[in-house]
């Protein structure tokens, strides 16, 4: 049996858009491939048009009633596996300032290669003691959702704050290799005064100079883009990847996700340089001219 001609499955595209094309392709309307299939024209409407997250016995039986051969058939019954699972490969890490530190600090410890990719702030292992606490007290936005911490928010900074600080030792470690992509937007967002900014600047050299094993690259604000540059994340020895939010960081273990991450950071890191001088020294003297 042959498949409708165009019939390809792009791996973004819902599993029941797919099942709508090929019903299209096929000419068929949706009340005798229901019948076909042994379901209702209703249910086949709500799968396809993603109301309905179908079950692998239903996909495997609208693309038999589609004509699907069986080879299209196990490849839309494999995509439908990989949606349903989908949603728990990102698992939360804990909540709270201090308690996230801690958990990353537990992650990060336990690989030898860190891929870091930032695109509004400079990382938590590259980040000075000031620019930490300023950032940090921006993140308080997280006791609201932890009520056996409120009362205690500038506890909870400070303890952050230490755990943070205390996470930078795993640079001097010169068997781990650390790298890190920052986009230059994380240079020009003023989480703390232009005193501050000035000592963060110098922080990201003094890094570069003293820990041969870490690189630090910068992609230019002129550089072309190819992905947008959505939110920072890390891998950790292509076994993990972690992203942030407002209130935790969730990782996956998945190896679709830590696929599709090492690409961007492989595509961002392409774009970097690290040359870094040029672009610290425009900043530096920005801050400087605050400053006065």
């Amino acid at each position: 049996m042959s498949d409708p001609p165009g019939i390809s499955i792009d791996p973004d595209e819902p599993i029941g858009a797919v099942l709508a094309r090929l019903r299209r392709a096929s000419g068929l309307s949706g009340g005798l491939v229901g019948r076909r299939a042994g379901m209702s024209q209703a249910k086949v409407s709500r799968i396809e048009t993603g109301t309905l997250q179908p079950g692998l016995d239903d996909v495997a039986r609208l693309a038999r009633a589609l004509g699907a051969s069986e080879a299209l058939v196990d490849q839309l019954v494999s995509r439908a596996e990989i949606a349903a699972r989908r949603p728990s490969d990102w698992t939360p890490n804990p909540f709270g300032l201090a308690s996230g530190q801690r958990a990353i600090a537990e992650r990060e410890a336990g690989v030898q290669v860190i891929r870091a990719f930032e695109s509004t702030i400079i990382h938590g292992l590259l980040q000075t003691g000031e620019y930490a606490r300023a950032l940090l007290s921006v993140f308080q936005m997280q006791e609201v959702v932890l009520p056996d911490d409120v009362g205690n928010a500038g506890g909870s900074v400070t303890e952050a704050l230490a755990a943070r600080i205390a996470r930078q030792e795993i640079l001097a470690d010169d068997e781990r290799s650390v790298q890190f992509v920052l986009m230059e937007a994380t240079l020009d967002n003023t989480f703390c005064p232009p005193e501050h900014m000035l000592g963060q600047l110098r922080r990201l050299l003094e890094v570069r100079a003293q820990f041969p094993h870490v690189s630090i690259r910068i992609v230019p604000a002129g550089a072309e883009p190819v992905i947008p540059a959505l939110h920072g994340f890390e891998i950790f020895d292509d076994r993990s990847v972690a992203v942030d939010t407002f209130n935790t960081s969730l990782t996956s273990t998945s190896a679709t996700d830590i696929r599709l991450y090492r690409h961007v950071f492989d595509a961002f890191e392409a774009r970097a340089t690290s040359d870094l001088e040029p672009i610290l020294a425009k900043y530096q003297r920005h801050y400087t001219a605050a400053l006065a």
